[in-house]
């Protein structure tokens, strides 16, 4: 069997050795766990860094919260990182915990903004309450104190000016999405939280969502999970920028007028929407593909089933998790949803349960995944920023 090799660690600062209690190498990877290791011939894999050089090693630029303002754009996305070993967990006699290996290493999400004050917050929901925090001072907060925060970029790869006129509309929205509903547990499938469905997949629906926010009609808003609803406000930030020519084109002009212009006024009318979701919410196959490309890089969903081979038996964990804690009547429903997948060698099928949407959803591991290897050939380009963590775990190179 053969170990990942070590990552790389760039920039200024170097992370102590005993950091989160582990050495860097037990820190940034996960022990595979029988069936992953017989599959892929590797003893371990680098789960911890999205990013790597030209020799195929992980690359991390670990800075201290302090030091956020320095490299943040409005619109960057900050990912919580798990410093556990997912295979662990893979191997986990708790059905719950094994269940969970799904979130990989992402476990909550948060959209970055400039404030005010020039500095930049970090704004998500934390169940019923929208949190809002400055970011240099994350250590100071009890809730953040200890966090490894990854930051993942979109790249519009437009006019630079065009760009962040665009992400700074992300001021604007954080206001606007102000009401939320948190799932207890999700709506679809009474599944796990962070597999809660999402309700956008195209521009139009970005439309139609932004409509019912403007009109404060939040109970037309689908429940949403702390990265459903950072990445909602990132792409309504670029699809529905808020102009008076938009506003008037989507029929919410007198709305927006009487419940928003006063505190947070209009975009330039010359700013143009996107009209491009940076990727799509990913359908269950897809996001079962990019556990396979952390963890068994290089083998393919749809050929392994294609072999006829049972898929709970590879990951560890029950299929059923998919179709919910209560599966009941479920089984058959996702039985067919994978021979729709197979027979049409799609991944972006989404999963359809009748008088229900289409099922895809949002997981705070995504930006990761869409650096790594994109969900679909045609999403926009994400990239690594850096990773913050509390200065105390921080020595200079």
């Amino acid at each position: 069997m053969k170990r990942a090799p070590e990552i790389v660690q760039e920039g200024e600062w170097r992370l102590k050795e005993g950091a989160f209690g582990k050495d860097l190498y037990h820190l940034t990877h996960s022990t595979l766990p029988p069936q992953l290791a017989a599959l892929t011939g590797m003893e371990t894999v680098d789960d911890f860094c999205a990013a790597r050089n030209a020799e195929g090693r992980g690359v991390q630029k670990f800075i201290p919260y302090e030091e956020l303002d320095g490299v943040l754009q409005d619109g960057d996305m900050l990912v919580m990182t798990e410093p556990h070993d997912v295979g662990a967990m893979m191997m986990s006699p708790e059905k719950e915990k094994k269940a969970n290996c799904l979130k990989q290493r992402g476990w909550h999400a948060e959209i970055v903004y400039m404030g005010a004050d020039g500095h930049y917050l970090q704004k998500a929901p934390w169940h019923n309450r929208l949190i809002k925090h400055d970011c240099r001072n994350m250590r100071m907060h009890p809730r953040y104190s200890d966090f490894i925060a990854g930051i993942y970029r979109v790249e519009l790869e437009k006019d630079r000016a065009y760009e962040a006129a665009l992400k700074a509309e992300v001021r604007r929205w954080v206001e606007i999405f102000g009401e939320h509903k948190f799932p207890a547990t999700a709506s679809q499938f009474n599944i796990h939280e962070y597999l809660e469905p999402a309700d956008f997949e195209t521009p139009d629906d970005l439309r139609r969502i932004a409509a019912h926010l403007i009109r404060k009609e939040y109970d037309q808003i689908q429940m949403v999970t702390c990265v459903q609803w950072a990445y909602q406000v990132l792409c309504l930030a670029l699809n529905v920028p808020l102009t008076s020519k938009l506003l008037k084109v989507l029929g919410v002009y007198e709305a927006y007028q009487e419940n928003w212009a006063a505190a947070l006024g209009y975009a330039d009318d010359s700013l143009e929407p996107l009209n491009r979701v940076p990727y799509v919410p990913y359908a269950p196959a897809e996001t079962l593909q990019s556990f396979f490309n952390t963890y068994a890089e290089g083998v393919s969903l749809i050929e392994w089933m294609g072999k006829g081979m049972a898929l709970g038996a590879l990951f560890g964990f029950d299929m059923n998790v998919l179709a919910g804690k209560e599966s009941e009547g479920k089984t058959g429903v996702l039985r067919d949803y994978f021979a729709e997948v197979l027979a049409k060698r799609d991944l972006t099928v989404p999963l359809r349960v009748p008088g229900r949407p289409p099922y895809r959803h949002v997981m705070p591991i995504q930006p990761f995944c869409e650096v790594r290897k994109p969900s679909r050939p045609d999403n926009m380009r994400w990239s690594y920023v850096a990773t913050a963590v509390n200065g105390d775990h921080l020595v200079r190179a």
